[in-house]
């Protein structure tokens, strides 16, 4: 028996680099995983390429920059399976065209990226740690954060600062929900040769 049987998934930003690698994790560990993606096609055509090897992985429809798709991926995700025991928030995004040091940091992306890297975690989480809540279920939370958020550097001050945040809410999170069974957890990679990097 494989340790996530039975266990319903949903990774966001999952058709390639650590998203990806997330969903297929879960997947071969037995989950359900739903991947949060905007490209629901070609999403499908990966979920299909790995259906004969037993994984079970469907799309379901995320754009971090449309507030109501987030709301609307837990509810398709929650109609289909009646619950979500693991959240990998893997969404997050740079800016390094505007996100330099303090003072030439452009002031509208800095805060773009606080809204999107930290306002995802935030979103989503609150709408799904009702569920785990729900018949004393509990459940996982992982945040893909990053290196940066610990140690400053010399430029991109926004998103070393949006990832700070998303430790902080980690902490915050594991801390007032431990009462109910749920772990939240961060995992801060340093640099990782996936394709936006790249």
């Amino acid at each position: 028996m494989k340790a996530l049987n039975n266990k319903v998934a949903i990774v966001t930003s999952a058709t390639r680099g650590i998203g990806l690698a997330c969903a297929l994790k879960l997947a071969r560990e037995g989950a359900k995983v739903y991947m949060g993606v905007r490209r629901l096609e070609a999403t499908q055509e990966i979920c299909d390429n790995y259906a004969d090897t037993g994984l079970i992985m469907k799309p379901v429809f995320f754009d971090a920059f449309n507030v109501d798709s987030y709301k609307a991926m837990v509810e398709e995700v929650i109609s289909q399976e009646g619950k979500i025991d693991i959240l990998v928030n893997n969404y997050g995004t740079g800016n390094p065209e505007k996100d330099h040091d303090l003072i030439n940091t452009d002031e509208e992306s800095f805060f773009r990226l606080l809204e999107l890297n930290v306002g995802s975690v935030f979103r989503i989480s609150k709408l799904v740690i009702p569920y785990m809540i729900e018949n004393n279920r509990g459940g996982s939370i992982v945040n893909i954060s990053s290196i940066s958020g610990t140690v400053p550097d010399i430029s991109r001050i926004g998103y070393g600062v949006s990832k700070s945040a998303v430790n902080n809410i980690t902490q915050q999170i594991a801390m007032q929900y431990a009462k109910y069974n749920i772990r939240c957890n961060a995992v801060l990679p340093g640099m990782t040769a996936t394709d936006s990097v790249k």
